[in-house]
């Protein structure tokens, strides 16, 4: 009874093997969803439909956008971080719901190291500082000194607590002695809209979201959080110039529920780094603004232990919370 009992169990386990190499070689079989947590518009938004564009092409199946906004983007991340890990509902998300959120709130509702597994960070963006056209600064080093001889009178929009955009406010503000009041937004195109209506004079955003508003004229673009120049802003300084070593960027990776197939994870980075770096999505990507990189699952790893890391503390000494 014993032999008997081992060879059933062993003959289970190889099935269920058998079954999910299966799964993984059948894999795409149906529509994938790509769920987006910020707002039509935003930059992940953009690039969402973008990469899905390519996909349906290289996988063959419909692959699907859905927005799913709220939270700072925890809102959309938790549902992915829930699914079923089969490699049917994916995540295109900037950074802050995956190395800095769990730092926002007591109870966050996902792992991001567990409960989700990386699969290509597709592009790099670096951070702008934007201001109304009224305000009368042209250079970081005027709006340093405007700040600071109007303490508490200015405001300045992100894309919502606890986005790589606020955490950047609020670092500027404590290492150059300045105070602004934070209002949040849901997302950085509301961000944006607030600006240029006038509801905030100051804006923390990614380069894509604000880049076209800038070359119309309806904000100025002063400063920017990368310390190398920006491909399609080469004049505009860093932050670092008064700030010295200063450095935050922002980028859009896609992830898949944690237990999925690593081989169903190989074929989607594959595909995706496929069609990012192909000459008309990168070209279309490059237009936004964003650097196109299309990195190995490993290497978007790598960048989100390292920012856990680095601005865990940073926030914890800020005092940032979910408001």
């Amino acid at each position: 009874m014993i032999t008997s009992g081992w060879k059933t169990c062993a003959t289970i386990a190889i099935a269920l093997t058998i079954g999910g190499a299966a799964t993984a070689q059948d894999y795409p079989n149906k529509a994938i969803t790509i769920v987006n947590p910020w707002p039509p518009g935003a930059v992940t938004d953009i690039l969402a439909r973008l990469v899905a564009e390519g996909l349906r092409n290289e996988l063959h199946q419909p692959v699907l956008v859905e927005n799913r906004t709220g939270a700072a983007g925890t809102l959309g991340s938790t549902y992915v971080a829930k699914s079923k890990p089969d490699g049917y509902t994916l995540l295109a998300t900037v950074n802050s719901p995956i190395t800095t959120g769990q730092f926002m709130q007591k109870n966050y509702p996902f792992d991001p190291l567990k409960d989700l597994v990386p699969i290509s960070m597709i592009t790099e963006s670096a951070l702008v500082l934007t201001v109304h056209p009224s305000l009368p600064v042209h250079t970081i080093e005027e709006f340093v000194d405007y700040v600071r001889k109007n303490p508490g009178k200015l405001s300045y929009g992100t894309a919502g607590v606890g986005t790589a955009h606020h955490i950047t406010g609020e670092s500027l503000k404590r290492d150059l002695g300045l105070d602004m009041v934070h209002v949040p937004y849901r997302g950085g195109e509301p961000a944006a809209q607030a600006l240029i209506a006038g509801f905030v004079p100051v804006a923390f955003n990614t380069v894509p979201t604000v880049l076209e508003h800038a070359k119309a004229g309806r904000l100025r673009i002063i400063a920017t959080t990368r310390r190398e120049p920006l491909p399609d802003l080469p004049d505009v300084p860093p932050i670092s110039r008064v700030l010295p070593g200063f450095q935050a960027v922002s980028w859009v990776g896609f992830f898949a529920p944690g237990g999925t197939p690593q081989p169903i994870i190989q074929l989607l980075n594959a595909a995706m780094v496929k069609v990012i770096k192909s000459p008309e999505t990168a070209a279309r990507a490059r237009a936004t603004g964003n650097i196109v990189v299309g990195s190995t699952p490993e290497a978007l790893d790598k960048q989100i232990r390292f920012e856990i890391d680095k601005w865990g503390p940073v926030i914890k000494s800020l005092g940032i919370e979910s408001e």
